[in-house]
């Protein structure tokens, strides 16, 4: 369920049927993008239901889940322990028939997928949408910049002296913190980046992993094999190609590579410029003239708004845009 095909029936839900409601879960456990629009438009619409959404709501964020469902057998063990720990509770009995009818709830209905296994959510997650940037701070207080049509996981608490993990797919930059005896570690699917205080952008673009290196040192290790561990020193810029197993090294400037976080482009060719849109905005660019693609951009494109930077591109290389739904044509004038 992904759009909400029970909202003709949400109006008779109460606590119990939103916590076993699976477009529900999908929103408290991914509070970000349409689901959590959806549901704030329909909250509007019926404040009458706000008490039951806000307790099924914080009951599920008390909880963590992970994706396996329980044996009949062992959901009955389960449900029988809790009416014990409930009939020794000294609260009153409103409060023990509602947690009494939510407990039951989470643990038997067939809708929830989900076994109760803890007493938090341990893990977060987030994904910006096309043209989206978003700026995120880490258990570390890390700094991480998320650029658009990315996703990105980790544990909500790093415990000391045990490692900073981070599972992304897509780019982002990383401007991170020296903790003494705590290794940073960005794994992507092909390499996993090491560091213990630093700046960085990884991208996970187009089949191919690139990592520019801004400023201390980091170490990269390579998921298949095949390749060595490397060590990056400031300046340097690698592109892995797991098809081939090429590994591309070569120097750069790293703010040519990073200032898309900025909402901006410099020291650019066309092809590259066109290659960021496509990626972040879903778009596709047709050239005419493929030759184009090597003319260098000079200055800055800014990327507050895609309109705004192909307004832009067309005066500075005198040439026609046309879009067709999704599809840019760009052609000499």
């Amino acid at each position: 369920m992904t759009n909400g095909e029970n909202n003709g029936r949400y109006e008779a839900y109460g606590v119990p049927d939103f916590i076993c409601d699976p477009f529900f879960q999908d929103w408290i456990i991914h509070p970000e993008g349409t689901t959590a629009a959806w549901w704030e438009d329909w909250m509007i619409n019926h404040p009458e239901k706000n008490t039951a959404v806000t307790e099924a709501r914080q009951l599920l964020q008390a909880m963590y889940f992970e994706e396996h469902v329980p044996s009949e057998d062992a959901a009955l063990r389960s449900l029988a322990a809790v009416r014990e720990k409930l009939a020794t509770t000294a609260a009153p009995v409103r409060r023990i028939s509602w947690w009494w009818a939510a407990a039951a709830s989470l643990i038997l209905c067939a809708g929830l997928g989900y076994f109760i296994t803890g007493s938090r959510r341990t893990q977060q997650s987030y994904a910006t949408d096309y043209a989206e940037l978003r700026t995120l701070y880490l258990p570390d207080s890390s700094k991480m910049v998320l650029n658009a049509h990315s996703t990105v996981r980790y544990a909500k608490e790093w415990k000391p002296g045990q490692a900073r993990e981070i599972w992304l797919d897509g780019e982002a930059f990383f401007d991170v913190r020296s903790v003494a005896a705590s290794s940073f570690q960005v794994h992507t699917k092909d390499l996993t980046v090491e560091v213990l205080g630093t700046a960085f952008d990884i991208r996970g673009r187009r089949g191919k992993t690139e990592v520019v290196l801004q400023s201390g040192k980091i170490r990269i290790s390579f998921t298949a094999g095949g390749h060595s561990d490397l060590v990056m020193a400031p300046g340097d810029r690698i592109v892995f190609d797991p098809a081939t197993a090429a590994l591309t090294h070569t120097t750069t400037t790293p703010d040519k590579y990073t200032s898309w976080k900025d909402r901006r482009l410099t020291d650019a060719t066309l092809g590259e410029i066109l290659q960021y849109l496509e990626d972040n905005y879903h778009k596709t660019f047709i050239l005419e003239d493929p030759s184009m693609a090597e003319r260098h951009i000079g200055g800055v494109i800014l990327l507050d708004n895609l309109d705004d930077a192909l307004f832009a591109l067309s005066t500075v290389l005198n040439a026609n845009l046309t879009q067709h739904q999704d599809t840019i044509t760009i052609r000499p004038r």
